[in-house]
């Protein structure tokens, strides 16, 4: 009777060993053990991320929005930044590489400095804003490359001109109010 106990308890140790050696381990009916291994293989692929020069991720299919607005006849310019988050080399397929359709007061002042970006590596472009006049503008910001989740970033940019404020007062500082 000990010797089966003995046996029973060897059993179930060599179960439960099998357990974390190898894998799952499931106790079939009958006594008998099966044992299942799962192996996941990541297939090399590049994997691009565009962000703002605060490091936040833009959204591909969401929308950006100019960091400040800024007066009519000025211009203002906002650094982005390309990376590479994936295990193979990212390559920009686009031409220009870094297209924008959409509102013209809104450019590309800088392309990126290459095509090609290795892994874990980054690039910068330069948009630039110049309203004319005050009002809202939007244009399609389109990037091409050979990630093959994502071979067309595109996301929304959102900028606004606004008219200066005058402000009149009297000789004794006093705002005069606007007629309309």
């Amino acid at each position: 009777m000990k010797k089966n106990f003995i046996l029973v308890l060897v059993i179930l140790a060599a179960v439960i060993l099998m357990t974390f050696a190898c894998g799952q381990a499931m106790l079939v009916p009958g006594g008998t053990t099966t044992t299942t291994t799962t192996t996941t293989t990541i297939a090399p692929a590049p994997n691009i991320v565009i962000t703002d020069d605060q490091g936040a991720e833009l959204i591909s299919g969401g929308s950006f929005s100019w960091p400040r607005s800024l007066l009519a006849s000025t211009s203002g310019h906002v650094t982005l930044t390309i990376q590479n988050n994936g295990n193979l080399g990212l390559t920009l397929t686009g031409s220009p590489l870094v297209d924008l359709s959409g509102d013209s007061v809104i450019t590309v002042k800088t392309q990126p400095g290459a095509a090609a970006l290795d892994p874990d590596g980054s690039m910068t472009f330069v948009l630039e804003f110049s309203p004319l006049v005050a009002g809202s503008y939007s244009t399609i910001l389109s990037i091409s490359s050979n990630d093959p989740d994502l071979a067309l970033f595109t996301c929304t940019v959102n900028a606004k001109g606004i008219s200066p404020e005058i402000h009149v007062t009297d000789d004794a500082s006093v705002d005069i109010a606007s007629s309309g």
